[in-house]
């Protein structure tokens, strides 16, 4: 996860679900506050096969399609 934010930030290392919670709270505090500039996720899957199509990510995230 690429973030750009005004300000200087110290973010928990993420090793697990609850720490990516605290971070993703951290992050909504930040763009609640108008100090987020930009955010990017850059994803690499373990497995070669291992990826995710249009359909099974709109399913899965309903809230990503465009109106």
């Amino acid at each position: 996860m690429l973030v750009a934010a005004k300000g200087a930030h110290k973010l928990p290392n993420v090793n697990g679900a609850e720490d990516l919670k605290r971070v993703l709270q951290k992050l909504r505090t930040l763009l609640l506050s108008s100090k987020l500039l930009a955010g990017e996720v850059l994803w690499t899957p373990q497995k070669e096969d291992d990826t995710l199509s249009k359909q099974k990510l709109l399913e899965d995230y309903p809230q990503l399609a465009k109106d």
